[in-house]
């Protein structure tokens, strides 16, 4: 899909006293707060078969020499998307616009290290805007630089 594929959408840093609409939002929060314990969790902590529930909500967006890049995304994922972009660079997805502009996200949250929720309408492929809360938790490889985005996209709000 080319173009801007997110609208009206609200993006702020998940905090404790943060209120989710979505208790899958919650659930990887809860786990990544717990995981890190007052600091960057580790990628290898994240153990799909405890979160099996999660795994058709889940990504994973690795970052490589070259930018970010898609490494998993759960089949509901890929049904609100309307595409699958495993694989992907994520400046080449959405148009160029689009994956500017997130893989430009993408290196603001890593830099922050504070996972970020994000609330809106999704578009995708023609069918009519649906809601959707993400989340956007920072992982380290080795405990150093943010080297994976983990995140949950929920639509079923």
């Amino acid at each position: 899909m080319a173009g801007k594929r997110v609208f009206n959408h609200r993006i702020v840093v998940a905090e404790p006293e943060s209120r989710f609409a979505s208790p899958r939002v919650a659930a990887l929060y809860t786990w990544w707060r717990a995981a890190g314990a007052g600091g960057l969790p580790l990628r290898r902590q994240f153990d799909i078969v405890e979160h099996r529930r999660l795994a058709p909500y889940l990504f994973l967006v690795e970052r490589e020499a070259g930018g970010w890049r898609f490494k998993i995304q759960g089949e509901s994922v890929i049904a609100a998307l309307g595409v699958n972009e495993m694989g992907m660079a994520v400046r080449d997805v959405g148009g160029a616009s689009y994956g500017e502009a997130l893989e430009a996200y993408y290196d603001t949250l890593a830099a922050d290290r504070l996972p970020r929720t994000c609330t809106g309408q999704l578009a995708a492929y023609g069918r009519d805007f649906q809601r959707f809360e993400s989340i956007d938790c920072p992982l380290s490889r080795e405990g150093g630089a943010v080297d994976f985005i983990l995140g949950v996209m929920d639509t079923a709000l």
